[in-house]
């Protein structure tokens, strides 16, 4: 790839992790107005995202908007989290320190888009290689192969994602050989 070619991919890579982001930012918003605190797992969310793609203002700016509290609110919310005991030290290192994405991030997300467009032969779209034609049903699936790959979520919950985002149990998925599966059977498939 040239250095015009790789940039034009980051962006679009960047574009699909800003949408799983805000994605995991809305379950991690939810599971806050519901308890009023972060847990491991919403610990560990927002950890892959400052790990992969996002710098902290950018995920305190996204639950701000999602949880509709304000900076101070979101800034105590870390605050308890870094004090809980059970709280992975990598969460007080990326909250404490970084507001900029650093050269090392940068770095494997190029490796990661290179990696992306070599598997899709440069179009950075149909990660799974799917035949199905349904075009909601590709961007659904490179959501949740993003999303699995990154180690965002796993294949289950992404599975459940998926089926969510494109429709409800029993829909069908048709492929370019006319076969037809089940929605729930085909992202199984595809995400696996």
């Amino acid at each position: 790839m040239t250095e015009k070619e790789l940039n034009k991919a980051l962006e679009t890579i960047q574009g699909r992790f800003n949408k799983v982001n805000r994605l995991y930012i809305k379950k991690v918003a939810d599971q806050i107005r519901m308890i009023g605190e972060l847990n491991q797992s919403s610990i560990n969310l927002l950890l892959v995202m400052a790990e992969v793609t996002s710098n902290v203002e950018e995920i305190t700016a996204e639950l701000m908007t999602a949880t509709n509290a304000t900076k101070p609110e979101v800034i105590a919310l870390y605050t308890r989290a870094m004090q809980d005991v059970y709280t992975d030290p990598r969460f007080t290192r990326a909250f404490q320190s970084g507001l900029s994405v650093p050269p090392a991030q940068r770095m494997r997300l190029m490796h990661y888009t290179q990696g992306v467009a070599a598997q899709t032969l440069q179009t950075l779209d149909n990660l799974s290689n799917t035949t199905a034609i349904s075009s909601p049903y590709r961007a659904a699936i490179d959501t949740a192969v993003l999303a699995v790959s990154s180690g965002m979520t796993s294949y289950t919950q992404a599975t459940r994602d998926a089926i969510k985002q494109i429709g409800y149990n029993g829909m069908q998925v048709q492929y370019a050989s006319g076969y037809h599966r089940r929605l729930d059977t085909a992202v199984r498939q595809n995400i696996l």
